[in-house]
């Protein structure tokens, strides 16, 4: 098998090698990190069904294909009357796109106690958009990482 003596008695010692400790530390890392997390959460609860205007909004980004390249699109939807009531356009997915997608809507709509659900990407998980939810009386909720039918805004897209 050609292993010398030396190895085959560390081995005997000690059967998984350091890397395999190490890689074996990373992967448990790994699966604990992608378990979904609750920045925020979910306050709607899946409740599309909504009785007045102005009691949860849903946001979204989507992307175009254009001939300059990609445009994103961020959109904010009534659930109760299903109308877009603010979108922005940007060259980049910033965190800029979605607050000027929300600021529109709370120009519009001058929302009290309002939910805004949005899935977990990372626009709507920054202290801008907490900031800005705290200030015009938006209650933020998440769905699960990764669940876009749960948060209800493929509903606008389609």
């Amino acid at each position: 098998m050609e292993v010398t003596r030396s190895g085959y008695y560390a081995w005997l010692r000690e059967p998984i090698s350091h890397r395999a400790q190490e890689d074996a530390r990373l992967l448990r890392l790994i699966r604990s990190a992608s378990k979904p997390s609750e920045l925020v959460p979910n306050v709607l609860l899946r409740n599309f069904d909504v009785t007045s205007p102005n009691k949860a909004w849903v946001t979204d980004i989507t992307y175009i294909r254009t001939w300059q390249g990609w445009l994103y699109l961020a959109v904010v939807m009534d659930l109760f009357s299903r109308m877009i009531i603010g979108w922005a356009t940007r060259p980049t997915i910033a965190g800029e796109l979605v607050l000027d997608a929300i600021l529109m809507a709370v120009r519009r709509r001058r929302p009290n106690r309002t939910i805004i659900h949005s899935d977990q990407g990372s626009q709507y998980g920054s202290d801008d958009w907490r900031r800005f939810c705290r200030t015009n009386n938006l209650e933020p909720s998440m769905s699960r990482r990764g669940n876009c039918w749960q948060c209800g805004c493929r509903v606008i897209l389609q």
